[in-house]
């Protein structure tokens, strides 16, 4: 069974990296997880993207993508359970 965790966020450059760090402990527990930032002012992506490449347990399992456009929580969420059923998780 693989199971995905999907975590939105939209102007997240500092809670991103507390709930990664928080996710550490419990990446194996998870086939991927999967951080869709959408289209944020600030660097969430990118310091997603930094905190995960220098964090070895993470960085087999985390990907992060970016929405070209802001397309509301909503619109992540079927982005995210696009992607799932597509990846058949």
């Amino acid at each position: 069974m693989k199971n995905l965790l999907f975590i939105p966020c939209y102007r997240c450059e500092k809670q991103i990296i507390r709930v990664l760090s928080k996710l550490e402990n419990y990446s194996q527990y998870f086939t991927e997880i999967l951080v869709i930032d959408n289209i944020s002012p600030d660097q969430t992506a990118e310091a997603a993207h930094k905190y995960v490449s220098t964090h070895p347990t993470l960085s087999k399992n985390v990907k992060v993508v970016r929405n070209p456009e802001n397309i509301g929580l909503g619109g992540s969420h079927k982005l995210a359970f696009q992607y799932a059923i597509e990846e058949q998780f």
